[in-house]
């Protein structure tokens, strides 16, 4: 079990940075202070745990002797994905059907919320669960079939194709062919927030760091000083994507790919014994990266004209506090009842 307590750490350090992203909470003070905080310093957080369950999903699979074994793993390890998924679909649900409601209902709002619920994920943050299973089960069949390196550099260029999506749309409408491309693309889907354009090349790298010895020879402060270089390009960029301008999402740059990589190195290097406060940070992190939609959209949706909406920092306070407290409801509630460990 070495070095798994780190990586809970930091997994519950990047739950608490996606709680940073939805609820901005320097934004009723500084626009710049606040785009810095959400776009530069937390937008790691996702990559990171993408890169954590390719990691530890690559370990369990190398521990198998079988492809049987290995078979019969990954379809439970879907499974039970597909459940928590489930789970939490039917739980935000209710204020799917309060937006269509108020939206005014149609028959497109049911297509368009099945579409999404397939590919982009039925409510937001939660798109981070189907994705992770389409990314999970890409990574198993690519690495079969050409290996963990190959398969990582498969994700790249699949991410670069991304970013052209993405950040860099403004460039991709100026090239003819890509233009058409971006542009059908857009006619079926919003965004590039699924398994295969996103999360493909973070849980490959994950795979990779875990099969490959040569990474462990990188030092801690090499790591770290990666990390730094990596966020001083991060800020280049957004410069550059914002000058160039039309940006369909600001969640993908090229720069998270090395300091991803360079943020897991640096977390793994800590070789911690594991320990009860470790375990349950770990099931913090899933829960408060799952629940933390739950405040922000009674908030939004039904006091959004009180402080608890119009003052960010507040928001931050009482979104944060509601989120650990469903999640402590829901670990004490499972010691009594068991099924409910399985929503997370």
């Amino acid at each position: 079990m070495k070095q798994k307590s780190s990586l809970d750490i930091a997994k519950f350090i990047c739950a608490l940075l996606v709680l940073i992203i939805h609820t901005s909470p320097l934004g009723s003070y500084s626009k710049v202070l606040s785009f810095g905080l959400r776009n530069v310093l937390c937008v790691i957080a996702v990559p990171f745990f993408f890169c954590t369950s390719g990691y530890l999903l690559a370990e369990k699979l190398n521990s198998l002797k079988t492809s049987q074994e290995q078979n019969s793993y990954i379809r439970k390890y879907l499974k039970r994905l597909a459940v928590i998924y489930l789970f939490w679909s039917a739980v935000y649900f209710p204020f799917v059907v309060v937006k269509w409601i108020r939206g005014g209902f149609s028959m497109f709002s049911v297509l368009k919320f099945l579409r999404d619920f397939f590919f982009e994920g039925s409510y937001s943050t939660i798109w981070f669960l189907p994705a992770l299973m389409t990314a999970a089960a890409l990574f198993f069949l690519l690495r079969r079939k050409i290996g963990n390196k190959k398969t990582f550099f498969v994700g790249c260029g699949i991410y670069a194709l991304t970013l052209l999506l993405s950040c860099y749309y403004g460039v991709a409408i100026r090239v003819p062919g890509l233009s058409y491309f971006a542009g059908l693309y857009y006619a079926i889907f919003d965004s590039v927030k699924n398994g295969l354009f996103f999360g493909l090349v973070f849980i490959a790298m994950g795979g990779m760091i875990q099969e490959c010895a040569c990474f462990k020879r990188f030092s801690r402060k090499k790591m770290l000083i990666g990390v730094i270089l990596s966020y001083g390009f991060l800020c280049m960029e957004v410069i550059a994507y914002t000058a160039i301008g039309r940006a369909k999402g600001i969640d993908t740059v090229a720069s998270l790919i090395p300091l991803t990589m360079c943020a897991m190195l640096f977390t793994l290097s800590y070789d911690m014994l594991p320990s009860k406060l470790c375990l349950r940070l770990r099931k913090y992190s899933m829960l408060i990266f799952l629940c933390q939609r739950l405040p922000i959209s009674v908030i939004d949706l039904f006091l959004n004209k009180t402080v608890l909406a119009t003052n960010t920092i507040v928001n931050f306070l009482i979104v944060s506090v509601a989120s650990f407290g469903i999640s402590f409801a829901i670990l004490k509630l499972s010691e009594k009842w068991k099924w409910l460990k399985k929503i997370y």
